[in-house]
């Protein structure tokens, strides 16, 4: 569960938290979905791949991403880059729950003030064929949602990228967090 959401739990299922990390253990957390999931998106296959283009406030260190998972057992692959097209991988595994899921890069990567950075996961969610969490305007729930061209992407492949406002909903964001530190410690 995100520091920002305000809700919790759907009609039918139970949840629990493990491993909560302290707000304090991150300097700067980058994000355009403060409201937090209330959909999907996908391409009509467990495989799907979401990326935010970020600009760093300051220079710094990002230490961590979060994510959802909508299915038991989802593979996943972090990635960072200046750009859509000069991803690496940071970090994978496999999450053995569905939920909100913070995950540690190997080792810190460093952010320059002022310039642009991206993050991107690959999800293979095999209970799903929409693996993307997104958030979008929903009344009653998060009619406060809001978008910006040129903030978060999605792709089928990992090379060919649509902006979600785009391709989906004009107010939707994919639900990726960045989280910083000042140190690389």
């Amino acid at each position: 569960m995100s520091y920002c959401d305000n809700i919790f739990g759907r009609t039918d299922v139970m949840g629990t938290v493990s491993g909560a990390e302290s707000p304090s253990n991150y300097d700067r957390v980058y994000h355009y979905d403060p409201l937090g999931q209330v959909g999907a998106v996908g391409f009509d296959d467990p495989t799907a791949w979401f990326a935010n283009v970020f600009t760093a406030a300051e220079d710094s260190f990002l230490h961590a991403v979060s994510f959802y998972t909508l299915a038991p057992g989802t593979q996943f692959v972090v990635y960072h880059g200046p750009d859509l097209g000069s991803l690496q991988p940071q970090a994978q595994g496999t999450l053995a729950y569905m939920g909100y899921h913070t995950v540690k890069l190997s080792k810190p990567v460093s952010l320059r003030g002022g310039q642009p950075f991206v993050i991107a996961v690959k999800l293979v969610s095999l209970g799903t064929s929409e693996p993307v969490a997104i958030e979008y305007p929903l009344r009653g729930l998060a009619s406060a949602a809001k978008a910006d061209l040129g903030q978060s992407y999605i792709s089928a492949d990992g090379k060919d990228w649509s902006d979600v406002t785009v391709v989906w909903n004009p107010e939707a964001d994919v639900c990726l967090k960045a989280f910083a530190k000042l140190t690389s410690k």
